[in-house]
Parts: C-alpha cells; structure tokens; sequence
C-alpha cells in the first residue's frame, strides 16, 4: 500500500495541473475547480482508508487526550492498511502494551525499513523492537537493539532515562549484575527520581539478598508514585517472606490500582496469585 500511495501522489499532481491548465486553455471561472478538487480530495480518503481513519485516531488521541476510543480507531486504522508513519508506531505501541507482540514487532521492523527516517524515530523504533525482542524471551537480541542506540553518535542526543533503565533491567535478567547497575546508575545521572530505575535498584538488591537496600529502593520508587506496580509488587512480596502478610497485601492490591500492562516486569496474574495465596 505504501507503493501505492507514493505512485498516487504522483497521480495527483498530475490531476491538479491538468485539471487546472485544462481550466485555463478553456477560459473557465477558476471556480469550477472546487468540485472536482473536492470530489478527488474524497476518492483519495476513500482509496486511503486506513490513513484516513488514523487521521481520525491522532485527532482523538493528541487533541481529546482520549487513548481508549484512539486505539480502537489506530487498530481499525492498522487492518484497512494505513501506511502512515504515526498511525502505525501508535499502534505499534498499543499492539506491545497489550502483549500482541508478533504484531508489534513487524510494525517496527516495517517501520524501520523505511528510507530517510529521522534520528528520533529510528531510534524509538529501535528501542520497541528491543523491547518486543525482550517480551519474546531474546534478551541477548533486546541488548544487541539498544547498544545500537548506544553506539551510533546520532542518537547520541536522543537517550533517555528510560532506555538505560529498560537495558538495566535486561542485564538483571541475564544476571550480568555488573552492567545492570551501570546502566541504571546513568539513568539516575539523567533522572535521580526516575521510578523504573529505582525500582531497577531494588531488584538488583534483592536478587544480591540484600533485603535492607531492596527495601531502601523499592520504597523511594513507592513514595514517588504510590501506584507504580512493580515495586509494589516487590514489597509484597519482601513483607510475605518477613511473614507481615497485612503489608504483603497493602502493596500486592496498590499493585493492582496500578495500570498493568505487558511493558511492566511483573504481570497481574502473578500479583493476583500472590494475593490468593494469603487469603
């Protein structure tokens, strides 16, 4: 489709120069222009249906501040074959917080394919497909995704705290403790009150057994955001191992308060399970 639609541009122009000299050679009101412009304006929405419709989506979603009746329309947006760049990284992101992963990932890597990309997209694109590597249970691949952010100087200017947090956490999961906390040590440079990677820390603590300093973390990123699900549930589950099942499950339910989605490190279903257990 996307072809397609640089062929229609081309279509286009050619339709609204010839319209117009056509106008011209035949001494017509200038006037006479506006129905077929207008009639061609809505074959071209028509023919372009999905971009039409995640025009919509963007409208809803940037103006309204409306995300839920968004990605209904980015979703319906993405199966009538939109091409546009924007419609399809939100959906993209919807498809990955929703744990469609498969489709999250070929959005991204379609998307990475294009030619003259800007830096930041590139390097957005980059980053959600090392996180789709991530939720696809390839960490080495995820890593290999952001140190190519890492490596290229044009992107230099574009890193944020949450891509050292999220490859922080990756080096957690394969246990590669020594980079974990570099990582999350430059994500705290760039943002000491940055709740993942706080909540990073406190992961890295309680994998190392040290429950004071996990203890210490977890409840700087709690006091910080006092529904941030992952801490929580990490609290949970230090006060059920000290066997003060009331505060297990004050922060096991905060948890829950939380919106859960498949970007988090811990699922609902886990935090559900927890609570069951001390009913």
């Amino acid at each position: 489709m996307l072809k397609y639609k640089k062929y229609w541009k081309i279509v286009s122009l050619l339709f609204y120069i010839g319209l117009f000299v056509f106008i011209i050679h035949q001494n017509l009101p200038i006037t006479e222009l506006i129905m077929p412009y207008i009639l061609f304006f809505i074959l071209t929405k028509i023919i372009f249906l999905g971009d039409t419709v995640g025009g919509f989506a963007i409208f809803i979603h940037i103006i309204h501040q409306n995300e839920q009746k968004a990605k209904k329309l980015y979703q319906l947006a993405y199966k009538l074959n939109a091409t546009n760049l924007n419609v399809l990284a939100n959906n993209g992101l919807f498809f990955l917080k929703e744990g469609d992963i498969e489709t999250s990932k070929i959005i991204y890597e379609d998307l990475l394919k294009r030619s003259k990309l800007r830096p930041s997209f590139e390097k957005i694109f980059t980053a959600n497909l090392g996180i789709c590597y991530w939720k696809l249970g390839d960490l080495e691949k995820a890593i290999e995704q952001y140190n190519m952010i890492f490596n290229e100087l044009r992107f230099s200017s574009l890193i944020t705290a949450d891509d050292y947090t999220t490859v922080g956490y990756l080096y957690l999961e394969i246990e590669d403790f020594d980079n974990a906390k570099k990582y999350t040590d430059l994500a705290l440079t760039l943002d000491e009150y940055h709740v993942s990677a706080l909540d990073n820390y406190g992961q890295y603590y309680y994998r190392k057994n040290n429950m004071i300093k996990a203890k210490a973390f977890f409840n700087k990123a709690v006091q910080l955001n006092e529904f941030t699900i992952d801490s929580n549930y990490w609290l949970g589950r230090i006060y059920e191992e000290e066997n003060k099942q009331d505060l297990a499950k004050t922060h096991y339910k905060n948890a829950l308060k939380g919106n859960i989605t498949a970007l988090n490190t811990v699922t609902q279903e886990e935090i559900d399970n927890r609570l069951s257990q001390l009913s």
